[in-house]
């Protein structure tokens, strides 16, 4: 029995050395990604684009460090880091292009953990309604219009799946950031009607 648990504490000791190692790297990665989407709500897409450098960089090295030992991928710490990651990437690569898309590196990442990057897409349809307030207080019309097809297009296809738990929470957010963004449109056509 003593050899057993000699193994089960050797190996026990190793992965959580492993999880200390990742856990500020995360918080790094958490931190850069909340920052990277205040600057672009500020409009300083430069700022927020070297936020999101180092934030890449230190995806990367987490991304060795997960192939080293995978249990780090399903820690909540690591979890909220990359799901904030995805989110500020999505809200940036939109503002900056108008165009939804994420690198394929990182959809290949998280193929094994979808409701990774279902969190970042629903979060991204919040952040698409922050941005709304701004501009509708500036009565962009074609603006809001934009976030709200993007927000709905999100939706429509979040409806394929039968989302579950912290999934189908973050999924009905989403559906509340639309119809949020659908009240606004609605309220600025009446007002200038």
């Amino acid at each position: 029995m003593e050899k057993i648990f000699s193994d089960i504490i050797e190996s026990f000791n190793r992965i959580d050395k492993k999880k200390e190692q990742a856990f500020p790297k995360s918080r790094v990665v958490l931190k850069n990604s909340k920052k990277s989407i205040s600057k672009v709500h500020n409009d300083d897409l430069k700022s927020a684009a070297e936020l999101l450098k180092e934030a890449w960089e230190i995806f990367n090295r987490l991304q060795e460090m997960v192939n080293k030992s995978v249990k780090i991928k399903y820690e909540g710490y690591f979890q909220e880091a990359m799901e904030e990651f995805v989110e500020a990437l999505l809200f940036y690569n939109f503002s900056k292009n108008s165009k939804v898309f994420l690198e394929k590196e990182i959809l290949d990442f998280f193929k094994d953990t979808p409701e990774i990057l279902i969190g970042g897409f629903c979060d991204f349809t919040g952040e698409l309604q922050r941005r709304a307030v701004r501009i509708a207080s500036r009565e962009n019309m074609d603006k809001l219009e934009q976030f709200h097809k993007v927000s709905g297009k999100v939706i429509e296809n979040l409806l394929e799946m039968d989302l579950k738990g912290g999934s189908r929470h973050k999924f009905d957010q989403a559906k509340r950031n639309v119809k949020n963004l659908e009240m606004m449109l609605y309220d600025l056509k009446v007002k200038n009607s």
